[in-house]
């Protein structure tokens, strides 16, 4: 049940005002991502999951589809880096630790805001090998 609640959670902000999502498509991968307050989450959802609720944190999820005829799409597992560079150069790595429930694989990592800020975000994405997916995208984030 923690599960489809988390990703329920996750999902229904991210298409929302609450959070900011995207997804590259790299042939035969699907790249999911979403950032969101952590204060958008249920103090059950969070508590479940180790994540640290309060108005200065951000949740960063990544999940990692492999392309399927049905469309549906495989979660596949992926070694991913993460990291975010604020409009002064300042880098933060964010680590991500994998989550696995029911036949879903995600990854959850949390970004500390100082107040508000913008950040270049990077995600590179290393499933089955060979050259890493690299995602970029900026975020313009704000204490909830």
């Amino acid at each position: 049940m923690r599960a489809s609640l988390l990703l329920s959670t996750i999902l229904l902000l991210a298409c929302g005002a609450a959070g900011a999502e995207g997804s590259r498509d790299f042939g035969d991968l699907v790249i999911h991502y979403s950032l969101m307050p952590t204060t958008a989450l249920t103090p059950e959802v969070a508590r479940s999951h180790a994540i640290t609720r309060s108005r200065n944190r951000q949740l960063l999820t990544v999940s990692v589809l492999e392309k399927t005829p049905d469309g549906l799409g495989k979660p596949i597992a992926a070694r991913i880096e993460a990291s975010a560079t604020n409009l002064n150069g300042q880098l933060r790595t964010i680590s991500l630790r994998e989550v696995r429930e029911g036949g879903a694989i995600y990854y959850l990592g949390e970004l500390r805001l100082t107040g508000e800020d913008t950040f270049d975000f990077e995600l590179r994405v290393d499933a089955r090998g060979g050259e890493p997916r690299v995602i970029r995208f900026r975020r313009q984030l704000f204490p909830d």
